[in-house]
C-alpha cells in the first residue's frame, strides 16, 4: 500500500477530507491527475488530484447529493448560513474573511448585512486582457431588499476569486452578460450589461432602473462605469 487516503484526514492547507464513505467506483480525469471517486453511502462524489512532485494525492473537493444546485436558484434571502457582519469592512478585508480556510468556498461568502449574497440570479465570465473575470447578478424577491451585480477576478497568487467591484444600483439585478466591440482603429471596448427586471422596483418608486444598465470598462482605472440605460418598452 502506498497511500491511504480516508475521510477525517487533515493535512495543513488541504481541505478537511469528506466523503468517501462507501466508496465504489473510481474514474481517472483526462488530464491524468486528476481522480473521481463515487461514495455510495456518502452520495457524493469526491475528487483527488496527484502532486506533480511527490506524486502522493491530495483532496481538492467533495460533492454530496443536494448540493450546490446552482440551477435552483433561491427567491430569498432568508438564509441560515449568514453568521458574517461585514457592514465595518472594506471588500478586500471580507474576502480575507470568508475566503482563507473556509471550504467549500462560497462566492461572496456570508454576511448577514449582504442579502444579495444569497440569491445569485445570472452569472457571466469574461476576459480582459490576460485577467478572468466572474459577474453575478443577484436579487432578493423583496421589493425592498437590495440586489448587486458583483464582479470578482481570479488571483492567481491565491488561486481564488477576489472582488473587484460591487454595483450597486442594480436592485432588482436578474440577468447579466459581457460583450466586446473592437472599433475600425483597433481599440477595444467591454461591456456589461445588467438586466432589472426580477422583482417589481415601481413599488419602491425606482422605475427608473427597470430595464438594461450598460456598463463599460475603463482600462485606466480598472473598473466598470455606467455608460447608459436602455430603458423597456412602455
Amino acid at each position: 500500500v502506498a497511500q491511504v487516503v480516508q475521510n477525517g484526514d487533515v493535512t495543513p492547507g488541504v481541505p478537511y477530507v469528506d466523503g468517501l464513505s462507501g466508496a465504489n467506483s473510481i474514474s481517472l480525469g483526462g488530464d491524468g491527475v486528476s481522480m473521481y471517486i463515487a461514495g455510495a453511502i456518502d452520495k457524493s462524489v469526491v475528487v483527488l488530484s496527484r502532486d506533480a512532485g511527490t506524486g502522493a494525492l491530495v483532496y481538492v473537493d467533495r460533492v454530496m447529493e443536494g448540493e450546490r444546485m446552482y440551477e435552483q436558484f433561491q427567491t430569498s434571502s432568508n438564509d441560515n448560513a449568514w453568521f458574517v457582519d461585514s457592514s465595518h469592512m472594506t471588500p478586500a478585508a471580507y474576502d480575507a474573511v470568508w475566503s482563507d480556510n473556509v471550504f467549500p468556498m462560497r462566492l461572496g461568502g456570508n454576511a448577514r448585512d449582504r442579502a444579495w449574497l444569497f440569491t445569485a440570479q445570472d452569472v457571466a465570465q469574461f476576459s480582459i486582457g490576460s485577467a478572468l473575470f466572474v459577474v453575478v447578478a443577484a436579487s432578493d424577491v423583496d421589493p425592498l431588499s437590495e440586489g448587486v451585480a458583483a464582479i470578482y477576478a481570479w488571483d492567481r497568487i491565491l488561486a481564488r476569486f477576489k472582488t473587484v467591484q460591487i454595483l450597486t444600483a442594480e436592485i432588482g439585478a436578474s440577468c447579466v452578460e459581457h460583450f466586446a466591440w473592437t472599433d475600425p482603429y483597433g481599440s477595444v471596448d467591454h461591456y456589461l450589461a445588467v438586466g432589472n427586471g426580477y422583482k417589481n422596483l415601481t413599488a419602491i418608486g425606482s422605475s427608473a432602473l427597470l430595464g438594461v444598465q450598460l456598463y463599460r470598462w475603463d482600462t485606466a482605472a480598472e473598473q466598470f462605469f455606467p455608460d447608459h440605460l436602455l430603458t423597456l418598452p412602455s
